[in-house]
């Protein structure tokens, strides 16, 4: 099983409040929508965590002690508490709930052969991003609000890029005006 980690540490400062709870034009909020789309994908959901947030008791909820630092200290936290025989994980920022499930499946299917996976829509390379087991040590060296772009950057041989026919993966929610687009087709 290839978990997902679904970053939802974060502040969310240029939205303004917690945009996890933000309602979408179909009345989900903006982390169920994200949710739901890991799991028709049939892949299991790890929420990414600050401590003492209520979400902890989510089942498979994952506490990131270091997420004031950044998304990198969030990665690093997450990956260290994953499983010892888990073949490699997804990361997907909490705030993308349009990402079609089958985009998520063949960025999860590619990484079975190839040690990062990064989906690409029309030239554009967005999330999830997938990493095998072998890169765990350089995703929990991470720090700060980079994030995993510098591994991918080091390891550019080793990355798989999937092209996809969906727009979800770039489109994000940074602020409330985000909220009322419609999700692709």
């Amino acid at each position: 099983m290839i978990p997902v980690l679904v970053l939802a540490a974060g502040r969310a400062r240029r939205f303004g409040s917690d945009k996890r709870q933000a309602r979408l034009a179909n009345g989900e909020t903006v982390l169920q929508a994200t949710l739901a789309r890991v799991r028709a994908a049939g892949l299991e959901p790890r929420l990414v965590l600050a401590p003492g947030d209520p979400l902890l008791s989510e089942p498979g909820a994952l506490v990131a002690p270091g997420c004031a630092k950044g998304m990198g200290s969030s990665i690093a936290d997450a990956v260290a508490q994953l499983q010892e025989g888990v073949a490699g994980c997804l990361i997907l920022p909490a705030d993308m709930p349009f990402v079609a499930p089958e985009s998520i499946r063949a960025v999860a299917a590619a990484l079975a052969d190839h040690a990062i996976v990064v989906p690409v829509f029309e030239g554009k390379r967005g999330h999830p991003v997938g990493f095998t087991a072998a890169l765990f040590a350089e995703l929990q060296a991470l720090q700060g609000d980079i994030g995993a772009r510098r591994i991918v950057a080091r390891q550019a041989a080793r990355v798989l890029e999937v092209a996809v026919q969906d727009p979800g993966i770039l489109w994000d929610i940074d602020t409330p005006a985000d909220l009322s687009r419609q999700p692709p087709p």
